[in-house]
């Protein structure tokens, strides 16, 4: 997990986002707002590992050869079949 970028920023992008989540309670925001208020600047840190995150390019387009390999027809010939 920490041996790539994707995974780094993946960890540094979701404990920002559950800072901000968690600061944004009404009980945090009336009684210390200072909380509030410094952990939301944490959106900076939150975008630029977003604009990171994706440097890896472990998620890549779908090619002829990935399609062969992978067969996503076998799942569209078996429509009915999902969900059972």
């Amino acid at each position: 997990m920490f041996t790539t970028i994707a995974g780094v920023t993946g960890v540094v992008i979701t404990l920002a986002l559950i800072l901000i989540i968690t600061s944004s309670m009404e009980v945090i925001r009336r009684s210390y707002f200072e909380v509030f208020w410094y952990t939301h600047h944490l959106f900076i840190i939150f975008f630029i590992g977003l604009v990171f995150h994706g440097y890896g390019r472990i998620v890549r387009g779908q090619t002829a050869g990935s399609q062969q390999t992978n067969k996503p027809h076998r799942g569209a010939d078996r429509f009915e079949d999902w969900g059972k």
